[in-house]
């Protein structure tokens, strides 16, 4: 898979988790994908920006695209640049707030796993609100997802989000319990 290919994988799949309240729009401007929420928010989110341009040439699109307030995730191939690439956004006048690896995997190539507790998919919001959940916050089935799920009669174990895109998904909110982690759920 091209770099290209699973930026845009990632770009739609977090543009669907955003959306969950309110519609988040991924769009391709000069190179740039573009998330920005759609028409009627009263207080919009921040704009995402996803690029792999140099930092002068992305934060001159930018600009010239009048986003306002806005992120950028500079992304490179390469990580002897990331360095470079910190210090080239810092000069124009952005701060870094932290560096995440993005991972490719074909999913043919996944090891089978048996667990005790299984690993589930969740159909429904009926079988999610039926799942032991220790956090406070209770998950939600959100619309065109897949929620995996392992849990015994006590509590929930871990959980995960798959965003399909195309023939690819996108993997998302991988979490396993600290209690649960080492057991090879993740």
């Amino acid at each position: 898979m091209k770099l290209e290919d699973a930026i845009e994988i990632f770009v739609h799949g977090h543009a669907r988790a955003r959306s969950a309240a309110h519609p988040c729009i991924p769009r391709l401007v000069d190179d740039i994908w573009i998330m920005q929420d759609g028409p009627g928010r009263k207080i919009p989110r921040k704009v995402e920006a996803v690029s792999t341009l140099p930092a002068a040439e992305t934060i001159a699109k930018l600009r010239e695209a009048e986003l306002g307030w806005h992120f950028v995730s500079a992304i490179t191939a390469n990580d002897d640049k990331v360095v470079e690439l910190r210090k080239d956004y810092k000069a124009q006048g952005y701060r870094a707030l932290g560096t995440e690896w993005m991972f490719v995997h074909n999913l043919e190539d996944i090891p089978v796993f048996a667990s005790d507790p299984p690993v589930r998919e969740l159909f429904s919001q009926a079988e999610v609100d039926a799942v032991p959940q220790g956090a406070s916050h209770k998950r939600k089935l959100l619309p065109e997802t897949r929620l995996y799920s392992i849990w015994s009669e006590e509590r929930d174990c871990g959980w995960v989000t798959s965003m399909p895109h195309g023939r690819s998904a996108w993997v998302s909110s991988l979490y396993v319990h600290e209690e649960f982690r080492g057991r090879g759920y993740g």
